[in-house]
């Protein structure tokens, strides 16, 4: 049996995040500096201090993602209400209006795969055989701004047209709200899966922990910003484009902090 060798913890990796923060902010600056964080390695490890640069790289990243799960949590309740307004009669089937959101989570089993055994797969094959550009995780995560705004769109499109029978009297189908969901079902492996994989890859090996837990604080920040979205009262339909625009917006941010952004040398001949 080989014999195990355990090293204690030494340290607490987010407190000395912090301290080379703090010390980049309020230290001497030298002629020879070229990153406001180059300050720190007065005190700090250099080797420390450049970990800190790339994680900075990878929250920048992260900052348009928390407007995505302002709008991703905030159609649970958009669009369950846009279902109870529709005629719930699937063949003999009759599904609860409150139920339809159960979409989102019975498509994702079924569009996962499909992206990750055939999507990805042939925009690789395009890549190495016609000389495609490649699909970075940078890519992915674009393209789920752009089914995002697709699904709210479609979304918005949907209501206006139940506003036009709503005074005949006629329903349209609980069926039509189906692309919508396919749209926004596809928004989220695009974006969420991609932009989870995207920051434990990019980050250095001692700051993994920490940039995975900034992704996973910007759920937490979209949930809070679904309570300054509820002060935008406007009709359901009109809400719909409203949020198309505003994602609109943090597309055009995104791209741009992705077209400047350098991958790290170590994962360059896998991007």
């Amino acid at each position: 049996m080989k014999n195990i060798k355990k090293k204690p913890p030494v340290g607490a990796v987010l407190i000395n995040f912090l301290s080379i923060l703090g010390a980049g902010c309020c230290g001497r600056r030298s002629p020879r500096d070229t990153h406001w964080l180059d300050k720190a390695k007065n005190k700090y490890p250099e080797s420390d201090v450049e970990d800190a640069k790339i994680s900075l790289r990878v929250f920048l990243v992260l900052v348009p993602l928390p407007f995505f799960w302002m709008v991703f949590f905030q159609m649970y309740s958009l669009w369950v209400n846009q279902a109870s307004g529709m005629d719930g009669t699937i063949g003999s089937i009759t599904i609860p209006y409150a139920e339809s959101s159960v979409l989102n989570g019975f498509l994702d089993l079924f569009i996962i795969p499909i992206f990750s055994k055939l999507v990805y797969p042939l925009f690789d094959l395009l890549t190495l055989k016609f000389k495609y550009p490649k699909l970075t995780l940078l890519k992915r995560i674009a393209a789920g701004h752009i089914f995002t705004i697709a699904a709210l769109c479609v979304a918005g499109f949907v209501t206006y047209r139940m506003n036009i029978l709503a005074p005949s009297g006629q329903q349209l189908n609980i069926s039509w709200i189906i692309p919508q969901y396919i749209l926004i079902s596809c928004a989220e492996i695009l974006l969420s899966i991609s932009a989870i994989e995207f920051s434990y890859q990019e980050a250095p090996l001692t700051m993994k922990g920490i940039v995975t837990a900034v992704f996973q604080c910007t759920t937490a920040i979209g949930n809070a910003l679904i309570s300054v979205l509820a002060r935008i009262t406007v009709p359901l339909w009109i809400t719909d484009f409203v949020l198309a625009g505003i994602i609109l917006v943090v597309f055009f941010v995104f791209a741009l902090i992705a077209h400047f952004y350098q991958y790290r040398t170590v994962n360059a001949s896998i991007q």
